[in-house]
């Protein structure tokens, strides 16, 4: 395998005399794969490796299986890519407008265009950027981070990890550290299909984000909060402390109290809305909450979705 991994993104004509030579079993995919994954020499190889290892199966059932693989085969690879994207405005925004219309307009001073082109995501087609292939295509259409979850489908939806560099405005290493592994794991969990796990670690994240935003405020800052979230005429809005908790210290608080007084904390323009449904499905992880009302871990799914896509919002907002 090694021998014809280096000429894997020749063109196709070259590639299929060679791998008649040395591999002739995979010689009848060549086309099909590089109309696929258009010459990524990684991609390529990936797929042929898989095919080639897979001896207990027919040629063609191996290959097939390794092309709907792929995106799990390489998720270290997507997540290098896609992490990037979500991670700028300007290029979810031109990668959103691919997905929409197929091309985005390709602009010589606009850096973002040239950055999904050294990223290997997007190539140039005239005066447009398109998608390199189909595999890059088709998972940022199923990206709920890059379009609105109306427009996904249910089915294998993908979750990318975010940059540390994203919670650069964190205040606390340690939280900084506790929210990024959090949601990192959770993104891996979810692309696993441990959905529950995932929507634990979604929780955590947004937790972890919480105690940084109310634990760095200064002690006049944070009471002010509180007042303003105890005063809320309604009911469910105002905090409740138990015994164990100390209203000047919100290192101690329960997770629905730091949503409550955070969403009286003025950041930029408006104050935060943090979600109260993803502390719910985070207590799904919990066994007495998850018998009291059981779902299969396969239909959590969009509930786990769901949850990357409130996080992002929330770290838009803070940040």
């Amino acid at each position: 395998m090694v021998k014809f991994a280096n000429f894997l993104a020749c063109a196709p004509t070259l590639l299929r005399a060679l791998a008649e030579k040395l591999h002739p079993e995979i010689e009848q995919f060549v086309e099909k794969a590089h109309a696929h994954l258009n010459g990524q020499p990684f991609l390529l190889q990936t797929v042929f490796q898989e095919t080639v290892q897979r001896s207990e199966v027919s040629p063609d059932v191996a290959f097939g299986e390794a092309l709907e693989n792929l995106p799990y085969l390489v998720a270290g690879h997507l997540q290098g890519i896609f992490s990037k994207v979500i991670g700028s405005a300007g290029l979810t925004k031109k990668v959103a407008m691919m997905i929409q219309q197929g091309y985005t307009d390709l602009s010589p001073a606009d850096s973002d265009c040239s950055f999904l082109q050294i990223l290997g995501l997007a190539k140039r087609q005239g005066s447009r950027l398109v998608f390199r292939n189909g595999l890059y295509a088709d998972v940022a259409r199923l990206s709920p981070q890059i379009v609105p979850m109306a427009h996904t489908q249910s089915a294998q939806t993908a979750v990318f990890g975010i940059q540390k560099g994203d919670l650069g405005f964190m205040k606390s290493p340690d939280l900084r550290e506790i929210c990024f592994t959090a949601y990192d794991g959770a993104a891996k969990a979810h692309c696993a299909g441990s959905y529950r796990l995932a929507l634990t670690g979604f929780g955590s994240a947004m937790e972890a984000m919480l105690l940084d935003l109310l634990s760095g405020l200064h002690a006049t800052e944070l009471q002010t909060a509180v007042a303003a979230a105890s005063a809320q005429r309604d009911h469910a809005r105002r905090p409740q402390f138990s015994q164990y908790e100390d209203r000047t210290n919100a290192m101690t608080w329960r997770l629905v109290n730091l949503i409550k007084v955070a969403m009286q904390v003025k950041v930029g323009a408006k104050p935060p809305e943090p979600s109260h449904a993803l502390r719910e499905w985070r207590n799904l992880v919990h066994p007495a909450a998850t018998i009291q009302h059981f779902v299969n871990e396969s239909d959590l799914q969009p509930e786990s979705v769901a949850a990357s896509a409130l996080f992002a919002i929330l770290l838009r907002d803070i940040s």
